[in-house]
């Protein structure tokens, strides 16, 4: 990736990457949230030999359900497993980083703290429920696309391996999501546009010569996934869940502008001195310093920030999408500042004003470290989550919820309790706490169509699991149809399914005619199926 000169890590580079390892191990034993309890439960599934979308359904890209199902066999389908995996992942990022972008600054040291704006940033910002999201974990491959797709300019007779390259790490990033295409396209636009305004290249053989490697790149990791589909059959089922159901989904969300409100609020208040710093960056580019890889990041910022407006929904962890590019520009900002103050050749720059930089860079994001000095205090107060006591104790200290839903799953671990899948309407902790696998094909309740919601209560009333629960909030909402807006943590108004109170009712008959009360709490009730008792 760069010259041989440029392969080896210095001490600075070195010192980046401890941090960030300190860092990362932090964040190690934080609790799972709903969508990580979720996608943990469909991973160890499918290590068990079940079929993701035929045996076991959710809407979300094979990506993240492979990621979490390496990081599951390697380290634990547990929170230390995937976190450490996801910790490994953003090490190799982090190198990744040092050693693609030296070339990319006057002053060659900023790219030791790339890693620090980027990765650290991320896990500074995070709480629990935005670790391992696709939108965190797709930063590393579209890094990557953008970085072949920019350098393919430059290499003259390899242009086009460099552009396969690019096309690979883009059909990556399509396998955890395909919205984020256009981000892509932008890469390979600009490349194409450059061809021609700048090599002079004509039209036709300029898009014969790009966009060939690019295909082919793009297509290798998709045939692997289609000939996954076709072996077992879900080709159709794949396509459906992927374009239809989006689309008839999205009738009944609540897409609203001010959704975004908050998760921009948070964007602005966690990373103002990386925004303030990139558009500097920005500015430098406009001024004169023009490259491509520039115009890539900048792409990335503006397409990407266009397409977490069109999802609508307003949850914070999307714009985790913008962090690599903000920082990778901010950087830049950092280096044309400096070369002003400076006004001297980089050759010139002493360790002492290297240093100095980097003070500087610590000040500035001293409140990301205040959070990080914070939540590593925390860690100390519970012996450092060693013990299986400890851990507990500082995962229930950090989300109440899951100290919650552990006492209720524990009904299920008595001495006289049925072994079985089971079903939950409420929150996926209730699979992944109780180590009990999900009885029927789609394991969560809401954002459901007609359909599938008939499917539930169908295969519900087949599969008869020995055990069923049903959240307060369910309760609340089959009590009363309403527009329902969900907690804080949701960081979305979701209006109710118009057709939902019909299959609420529904189940209801089912409960009522098969089931009895076996604990109820202020969490929800938990009932047991009759010849169970």
């Amino acid at each position: 990736m760069t010259n041989a000169g440029e392969k080896r890590l210095g001490a600075v580079d070195g010192l980046a990457l401890a941090i960030v390892l300190l860092v990362g191990l932090i964040h190690l034993h934080q609790p799972f949230g709903g969508d990580q309890a979720l996608i943990t439960t469909i991973a160890s599934a499918m290590n068990q030999g079940e079929v993701i979308y035929r045996d076991i359904w959710d809407a979300k890209q094979p990506g993240i359900y492979v990621f979490y199902l390496v990081g599951g066999k390697l380290f634990g389908f547990h929170e230390v497993g995937i976190h450490t995996f996801e910790l490994l992942y953003m090490l190799s990022f982090s190198v990744v980083l040092i050693l693609t972008l030296r070339s990319y600054f006057t002053h060659r040291a900023l790219a030791s703290i790339i890693p620090l704006l980027t990765v650290g940033m991320y896990y500074g910002s995070s709480i629990n429920f935005f670790l391992t999201q696709v939108e965190a974990l797709v930063g590393f491959p579209i890094f990557l696309a953008l970085w072949y797709a920019a350098k393919s300019s430059e290499v003259g007779g390899r242009q086009r391996t460099y552009l396969f390259f690019s096309g690979l790490m883009g059909g990556v990033v399509l396998l955890f999501k395909l919205i984020y295409l256009p981000i892509l396209v932008s890469f390979w636009l600009a490349v194409l546009f450059d061809s021609i305004l700048r090599k002079k290249r004509r039209v036709l053989s300029g898009f014969v010569q790009i966009c060939t490697p690019i295909f082919l790149g793009v297509l290798a990791p998709i045939a692997v996934f289609l000939l996954y589909c076709v072996w077992h059959g879900i080709l159709g089922l794949v396509c459906w869940t992927y374009f239809e159901y989006p689309l008839d989904m999205s009738e009944t969300l609540d897409f609203s502008i001010k959704n975004q409100i908050p998760a921009l609020r948070f964007l602005i208040k966690g990373f103002s001195p990386v925004i303030a710093f990139g558009l500097f960056g920005v500015y430098d580019f406009f001024r004169g310093r023009r490259d491509l890889l520039t115009v890539n990041l900048v792409l990335w910022m503006i397409v990407g920030l266009g397409l977490v407006f069109m999802q609508g929904l307003g949850w914070t962890y999307y714009y985790f999408l913008l962090v690599v590019p903000l920082g990778i520009l901010c950087a830049r900002g950092l280096d044309a500042l400096w070369q002003m103050l400076l006004s001297g050749e980089p050759e010139g720059v002493s360790r002492k004003h290297s240093i100095a930089l980097i003070l500087v860079v610590v000040l500035l994001f001293s409140p990301t470290l205040e959070v990080l000095a914070f939540k590593g205090r925390e860690l100390a107060r519970y012996g450092f989550a060693l013990s299986k006591e400890d851990r507990l104790r500082y995962q229930y200290g950090l989300y109440g919820l899951y100290s919650d839903i552990d006492a209720e799953v524990s009904v299920l671990s008595g001495p006289e309790s049925v072994p079985g899948p089971i079903y939950v309407f409420g929150d996926p902790l209730f699979y992944y706490l109780s180590k009990r696998d999900v009885a029927i094909r789609i394991p969560i309740w809401p954002f459901l169509l007609p359909e599938q919601l008939e499917e539930v209560v169908r295969d519900l009333e087949r599969a008869s699991p020995p055990y069923v629960f049903v959240g307060d909030k369910f309760i609340e909402r089959e009590e009363d149809p309403r527009p329902h807006r969900p907690g804080a943590a949701d960081d979305a108004g979701v209006a109710a399914l118009p057709y939902l109170a019909s299959y609420m009712r529904e189940t209801q008959r089912i409960l009522s005619e098969k089931y009895t009360p076996l604990h109820e709490s202020a969490v929800g009730t938990w009932y047991v199926l009759r010849d169970q008792e």
